[in-house]
């Protein structure tokens, strides 16, 4: 699974960079438009990637639980262990996903102040429509809170992968020999 998240994030920081040139090189209608289309494309993307990584989690640590369950020792050691697990990537992870649809729904509001009937004479660059900065303003912090959450996730996954493979080779070693 770690090795997936990191390809997507690969897949995603290429969007970003896409994105935020477009963003800032719009100097037409059909640029613009460019850049909203894939800035939406990439906000669902992240959204995806979050999400991907936070089911993940609640997925593997049902399992866990269920394995362990009845098990005091392996109790003791990993149900503690799979709870800082999610306290160290959950709220992270969720204050991102809010902070990139601000960041999107202010990108949205933008364009659409482009498109307005009651603007129908659009002037470009961009920067001639009122309140671009505040999609500019949002977006570089919500960046940096996914740039932060995505190390998290990356790290938190890494650790759950190692901990079902330490699960793992423990209950194999509890077995009888023969089963």
């Amino acid at each position: 699974m770690n090795l997936i998240l990191k390809f997507l994030l690969l897949i995603e920081a290429f969007l970003l960079a896409g994105v935020i040139y477009l963003g800032l090189e719009a100097d037409s209608a059909q640029s613009t438009n460019l850049h909203a289309s894939i800035g939406i494309a990439s906000a669902i993307y992240t959204l995806f990637i979050h999400c991907l990584a936070l089911f993940y989690l609640i997925g593997s640590h049902r399992a866990i639980k269920q394995v362990v369950t009845g098990i005091p020792e392996f109790e003791q050691e990993y149900i503690p262990l799979i709870r800082r697990m999610k306290k160290r990537m959950f709220p992270l992870a969720t204050f991102a996903l809010i902070a990139i649809l601000i960041a999107s729904f202010a990108g949205g509001w933008v364009h659409s102040e482009i498109l307005a009937a009651r603007n129908p004479s659009a002037q470009f660059p961009v920067r001639a429509v009122p309140g671009w900065w505040l999609h500019l303003a949002l977006l570089f912090p919500a960046l940096f809170i996914n740039l932060w959450a995505f190390l998290r996730e990356i790290q938190v996954v890494g650790e759950n992968v190692g901990a079902i493979e330490q699960l793992n080779r423990k209950l194999a070693e509890s077995l009888p020999a023969g089963k």
